[in-house]
């Protein structure tokens, strides 16, 4: 999900600068200390379908680019370390690394972040083939200690996305039907989110700990506040997953994180800290 939005928002960026509907003006020639705020507002509004196509696949290459290569070098670890061109996993020699270590855990990241890029991108037989792939090499039963909110968003999100790309026939992105697809990627993100659970124990307010590990549960010594997009933007893929596998536990500890959030407001801007306290009123 991650690498979508990362080149959604590359494509955007891209295709609007310096295009009309009525005028092959670019940036280069304008002048913008001559034209009015409507008028630059309109210039940088449209883009011709020819260069939006153009760029469209542009952005489809840059993706096949960048995913072929993970395959090529670096499956089945996490990501793909371009200097080295060599695959990439967890940090084990520095635990203290979480700029590495938040988000790699040995469960190849980068290729449960692709599954439903692949399916927007039409490319059905590689995402059928990257689906069968999660189901057969990757497992949660890892001594990995990983971030909450980076599970969430990237791992537990792209596992339910394209188990419902697979199960639901008016999606929109053409046939991704398995023929012997039994909900493997459902057991998988329901897997993982019990082994995320624990942070959420032991915390009178609701909020969960930043950190987990995947097999041993909480892990000593563990931060005392998390952020507030750490606590308060879980309730998507819980809920989902709630509703899909029909446990209701999942959606209540991300409700109960929000409310705790929502209660922590302050009491004359009505906004929210960057840090939040789990154990403690501060």
């Amino acid at each position: 999900m991650a690498i979508l939005i990362f080149i959604l928002s590359l494509l955007l960026f891209v295709l609007t600068i310096g295009y009309h509907p009525d005028s092959a003006t670019t940036i280069n020639n304008l002048n913008i200390t001559k034209i009015s705020h409507e008028e630059r507002y309109q210039h940088y509004l449209y883009f011709p379908r020819s260069e939006r196509l153009l760029y469209r696949e542009k952005a489809r290459e840059m993706f096949q680019f960048g995913y072929d290569n993970y395959m090529k070098y670096a499956f089945p670890k996490d990501e793909l370390d371009p200097i080295h061109c060599r695959g990439r996993g967890p940090d084990v020699e520095r635990p203290e690394n979480y700029n590495i270590n938040d988000v790699l855990g040995e469960f190849s990241l980068t290729l449960i972040d692709s599954l439903d890029t692949l399916a927007v991108m039409g490319n059905v037989s590689e995402f059928q083939h990257a689906v069968k792939l999660v189901i057969d090499h990757v497992r949660f039963d890892r001594n990995s200690t990983i971030q909450v909110f980076e599970a969430t968003i990237r791992v537990l999100g792209a596992l339910l996305s394209a188990h419902l790309l697979i199960i639901d026939p008016l999606q929109p992105f053409g046939d991704l039907k398995i023929s012997d697809y039994d909900n493997e990627l459902l057991d998988l993100a329901h897997d993982l989110a019990s082994r995320l659970l624990p942070a959420f124990e032991r915390t009178p307010h609701g909020l969960p700990y930043p950190r987990v590990n995947l097999m041993t549960g909480m892990v000593d010594g563990s931060r005392n506040d998390t952020s507030t997009a750490g606590a308060g933007s879980l309730s998507l893929e819980f809920s989902i997953l709630s509703r899909l596998v029909g446990d209701p536990v999942y959606e209540r500890v991300a409700r109960r994180a929000v409310n705790s959030l929502w209660a922590k407001r302050n009491n004359v801007t009505g906004l929210l800290g960057l840090r939040n306290y789990i154990t403690y009123d501060a």
